[in-house]
């Protein structure tokens, strides 16, 4: 489930991984510094671990986040974790 946040200021994706059967939650937002990041965490019981993200990449547009985001949910969901935690 993609859930956009006030369209250009944020995705958020649920996902289960079709490898290992696990759920992950993959953000994109704006940080303070005006870049947009993108972080994958595990989640549990519907929740994730902010302070321990599996991948996190940043980019300089909404757009290229956007895509990134769109990739990293392909790979999140066929990919095993070892593949997409290097993906950049």
């Amino acid at each position: 489930m993609r859930v956009y946040t006030n369209k250009g200021q944020g995705i958020s994706t649920k996902i289960r991984s079709n490898r290992d059967g696990k759920k992950y939650i993959i953000s994109t937002a704006k940080d303070p510094k005006g870049f947009w990041q993108l972080a994958v965490f595990r989640s549990v019981f519907g929740f994730s671990n902010p302070y321990k993200s599996l991948r996190v990449t940043n980019s300089p547009t909404f757009e290229e986040a956007e895509k990134k985001h769109f990739d990293a949910e392909e790979l999140v969901a066929n990919s095993p974790v070892e593949e997409w935690q290097n993906w950049d």
